[in-house]
């Protein structure tokens, strides 16, 4: 990826940061692309997206919170038992 600002090419490197989420401390790691000639960094918006995305699943999993495809797959079977 080219620099933006300055025109030269961006090398990438993986960050991590804690933020807050559902009152816990959890670390995100994501993908952020940097320029060594004016100093420019931009987030990769996809990296963090799926960084985002694991630590949500993570807290579904734990607290037992069904996923939208698994209410989906029950909502399928309860209608098939009604009007089979």
């Amino acid at each position: 990826m080219r620099c933006p600002e300055c025109g030269r090419e961006m090398r990438l490197s993986k960050e991590e940061s804690i933020e807050s989420f559902k009152g816990s401390q959890v670390r995100l790691s994501y993908d952020v692309y940097r320029c060594d000639g004016c100093g420019s960094s931009y987030v990769d918006a996809r990296s963090l997206d799926e960084a985002w995305k694991k630590i949500w699943d993570n807290y579904e999993k734990t607290n037992c919170i069904p996923s939208p495809a698994d209410l989906r797959r029950a909502r399928e079977n309860r209608s098939e038992s009604l009007c089979g």
